[in-house]
């Protein structure tokens, strides 16, 4: 069901950009512990909507559709957010530290 809302999510967000969404190889291990711009703001709007931080969630949506928010963009990035498990705090040494390029 996760990859199913993600793939929904994906495809409305592409309706509305001009551009792909940047996203890093996960098969390099030059480039596996770090994420892209486009990947931080997904992971960045995710948590905003599981906080219910509607207008930092709005913000982060328009920049990566490119423009005024996309109302299935909005109702698909909900269904997304409501399908994963809230953020637990990082414990030690069990999670790798993902960095910004």
């Amino acid at each position: 069901m996760i990859a199913q809302r993600a793939q929904e999510f994906r495809c409305s967000v592409l309706a509305s950009r001009p551009v792909p969404l940047a996203l890093q190889d996960q098969l390099s291990l030059e480039e596996r512990d770090l994420i892209a711009a486009d990947e931080t703001d997904i992971l960045t709007m995710i948590k905003h909507m599981q906080r219910d931080e509607t207008p930092a969630a709005r913000e982060v949506l328009s920049r990566l559709g490119g423009g005024p928010v996309n109302a299935a963009s909005a109702a698909n990035g909900l269904r997304l957010a409501h399908s994963l498990d809230p953020m637990e705090p990082q414990s030690s040494g069990t999670r790798p530290i993902l960095r910004a390029c």
